[in-house]
């Protein structure tokens, strides 16, 4: 304790005094009234004695009221005694209306509980205004979420116009599992959130029954950006429902591009659905990057058995015409001999591929069987962003090479045997010649014998029935 003196000099210490209780701390505060005392710090006591003692009543909001007045309280007491006034409002006051408390009250500087508690009385009387004023101070998101759904849900009853807090209030509610078709219509409308969040969303919009084309392509566009492996199931589920429900021409070519680079250029297992709408994008003659006609071409080398499906084989005997008729030749095009009518262009030769950067300038250097120097050639880049340098090879010869790209070369070398033989009926000049050589490495000298003839008939034959237009007469 301090006193002011009457010279000004505050003193502690070095004064003497007494303190002598002049009341009994009352049962009931109101028996203080007999003593018409109007002292005000009898005021503050009975606001802090009410509150001490949990005394509510219908006089317990004058009684705060009135110690709030008290001339020469500290700001610091007076927010604490505006605390529990909107304390008592919102656990015991049951008035019809709220609005002359209100004004009462002060709204500035409160605490986040204090703050949060007014919100929810505001939003219990339906004064929606006056709470988003509130909000605006003092955050969207202090307010329990099943109190704010409903104030969201009036909100958007009001106008569904995109603003900012509707787009905070909306994604709070949202993830804490409270949403209705307004709610997810307005999400579906203007939410823009993580791979997992957009996934979630689509899936509850789509489960409410929501139209949800415009979030699809969103969703779609979103994750080939991100390339989040672990969405990627997603990503094709999503894809899926959206191309059963009638695709934009340029979401499906993009996703299927997007597929077939994974699957061609990187190796990836993707979805079927990606072969699937190449093969009727092609059937409908709807234009699409030739990486997509590669990558499906592939897939069925992957399982020839696919080719005895009539409109398999002829959908890929197209392709392989159309992709060779553009000098665009693979390795994996063997595959399909003695099934397959493979073009002139790529009978009977091995390609070398080499899967790197499109700028890049890549130079194959090879040598053949004991050839003592390195050949050397540019590597063509196709459409598709593979390397390709095309060898014709016969049986057993081997092939060793590596590349230099750019200035760096690459030391690691890589080595071809040639030893595969066309078992089917579509052979060629280049299968007869692999055949006499693979007689004559097993000493099957009959056999030998025989191919060559058949060679020398089947060679004499040609030269008879196919005359160079320049050397008829």
């Amino acid at each position: 304790m301090a006193f002011i003196c009457t010279d000004g000099v505050i003193r502690r210490n070095t004064v003497n005094y007494e303190i002598e209780k002049i009341l009994e701390e009352p049962l009931d505060i109101t028996l203080l009234d007999e003593y018409d005392i109007e002292e005000p710090y009898i005021a503050l006591f009975r606001a802090d004695y009410c509150r001490k003692k949990h005394i509510y009543n219908a006089d317990t909001p004058s009684i705060y009221k009135k110690a709030a007045m008290v001339k020469g309280v500290t700001y610091e007491y007076r927010q604490l005694i505006n605390s529990w006034l909107i304390e008592y409002y919102k656990e015991y006051y049951e008035g019809e209306t709220f609005n002359d408390e209100y004004s009462d009250l002060i709204k500035d500087g409160l605490d986040i509980n204090t703050a949060q508690g007014l919100i929810e009385i505001l939003l219990e009387y339906g004064m929606y205004y006056e709470a988003r004023e509130l909000m605006e101070r003092y955050g969207y998101t202090i307010v329990p979420a099943g109190k704010m759904f409903k104030f969201i849900v009036h909100e958007l009853t009001a106008s569904v116009n995109k603003e900012s807090y509707k787009d905070i209030l909306c994604e709070y509610v949202f993830r804490n599992h409270l949403y209705n078709e307004l709610v997810l219509e307005y999400m579906v409308d203007n939410y823009n959130g993580s791979d997992k969040d957009m996934y979630r969303l689509w899936k509850s919009a789509s489960d409410f029954g929501v139209n949800i084309k415009n979030l699809s392509e969103r969703v779609i566009s979103q994750y080939m950006f991100t390339q989040d492996k672990d969405y990627y199931d997603k990503l094709t589920q999503v894809f899926t429902d959206y191309y059963n429900k009638g695709a934009s021409q340029l979401i499906a070519k993009a996703y299927i591009a997007y597929n077939s680079f994974l699957y061609f250029i990187k190796g990836k297992n993707v979805s079927d659905i990606t072969f699937t709408v190449v093969k009727e994008c092609y059937k409908d003659k709807i234009g699409i990057p030739v990486i997509c006609l590669a990558a499906w071409l592939k897939k069925v080398s992957e399982n020839i058995k696919e080719l005895n499906k009539p409109d398999i084989k002829d959908t890929a005997q197209k392709i392989l015409d159309e992709l060779c008729a553009k000098e665009i030749i693979y390795d994996y095009y063997k595959r399909f001999n003695g099934v397959l009518n493979i073009p002139y262009n790529a009978c009977g030769v091995t390609v070398i591929e080499y899967y790197g950067n499109p700028d890049n300038k890549v130079v194959i250097n090879y040598k053949v069987n004991d050839a003592k120097e390195y050949a050397s050639a540019v590597m063509k880049c196709d459409n598709c962003g593979v390397f390709t340098y095309r060898l014709s090879l016969f049986y057993n010869d081997k092939v060793i090479y590596n590349y230099t790209i750019g200035t760096d070369t690459n030391t690691k070398e890589y080595n071809i045997l040639y030893d595969n033989l066309n078992d089917g009926d579509n052979k060629g000049r280049f299968d007869a010649i692999n055949e006499c050589l693979a007689s004559e490495e097993l000493r099957d000298m009959v056999t030998l014998k025989k191919l060559m003839e058949s060679y020398a008939v089947e060679d004499y034959v040609t030269k008879q029935l196919f005359v160079p237009e320049n050397m008829r007469q």
